[in-house]
């Protein structure tokens, strides 16, 4: 009884401190299965507006991403299109999503195709990223690793019309991360 009492007690000390300090945490919302309708809501063209926090790149910047299904519908192809002042391609990159029957996850590249050079030419490569996904009480939550670095990427606000797509930044494995470091937001395209 005394022993329970004591453990007791220091779980009370523990969460009154944390609480006294501002520090209470709500619980996570629990990781839920893959499925092949995660990306549904992506099916069509948007309109977006890219924020990042990166230095030397400008707020608010114009873009497009436009998914289809391909593959007998098997794969969720996706393009995503920043543009320049004068609507102009300044950066493009593009998805392949697939959801594996079989494992029940999905298997996801992603391909970094142009990015803005130094005296405004455009360098056209080849970055590629894994990434896998799953939903997350409202929102899909994404993990993606590439050579440039790595994101954790929430969908979130999801509806017919609009959605969100929030990221925290690593460019050293994981070790420390940039919270909201991109921030795009979504509309439906006419």
């Amino acid at each position: 009884m005394k022993k329970s009492l004591a453990i007791g007690v220091s779980v009370l000390a523990v969460l009154a401190a944390a609480w006294s300090a501002g520090q209470t945490a709500a619980p996570e919302p629990a990781k839920q299965a893959a499925s092949p309708g995660d990306f549904d809501f992506l099916e069509g063209k948007w309109n977006i507006v890219y924020n990042n926090s990166a230095p030397g790149i400008p707020p608010n910047l114009k873009g497009t991403w436009t998914a289809t299904k391909q593959a007998d519908g098997r794969v969720l192809y996706d393009e995503f299109r920043i543009l320049g002042p004068k609507g102009e391609t300044a950066s493009l990159g593009a998805s392949y999503r697939v959801f594996d029957q079989v494992r029940k996850k999905w298997d996801c590249r992603y391909v970094q195709l142009l990015l803005p050079g130094d005296g405004g030419d455009l360098v056209r490569l080849a970055n590629w990223a894994t990434f896998t996904a799953w939903p997350e009480g409202k929102t899909l939550r994404v993990d993606q690793q590439g050579e440039r670095g790595s994101l954790r990427i929430t969908y979130y606000d999801i509806a017919k019309d609009h959605f969100r797509w929030k990221a925290d930044a690593s460019n050293d494995g994981g070790k420390t991360w940039r919270a909201d470091a991109i921030r795009i937001e979504a509309t439906r395209a006419p």
